[in-house]
């Protein structure tokens, strides 16, 4: 699953290694299609959100619900990005 996240990188970066500003908008679209068109005129970058199965893809609304709480967590304070401990990662 890929979201779309307003920055001028173009390069797709895991969705905790982000710095996301204090005004940051997620385009979230299916993987299959990518977003429409008109949205290619305004810097952003793909952005990863990771899986652990045999699942090929992520529902959008379960990508959309993750990328909302990262942006919502870090605006909060509540915890600072990278990546996850590894004692905290599933084998």
């Amino acid at each position: 699953m890929e979201a779309r996240v307003q920055t001028f990188r173009p390069d797709p970066l895991p969705y905790r290694s982000i710095d996301y500003p204090a005004r940051t908008a997620l385009v979230v679209d299916n993987e299959r299609y990518g977003v429409s068109r008109p949205w290619y005129g305004y810097g952003f970058t793909e952005v990863t959100v990771p899986m652990l199965g045999a699942a090929d893809s992520l529902n959008v609304s379960v990508c959309a619900s993750i990328l909302l709480y990262e942006v919502r967590a870090r605006s909060a304070g509540w915890y600072r990005p990278g990546p996850l401990a590894p004692w905290t990662m599933a084998p």
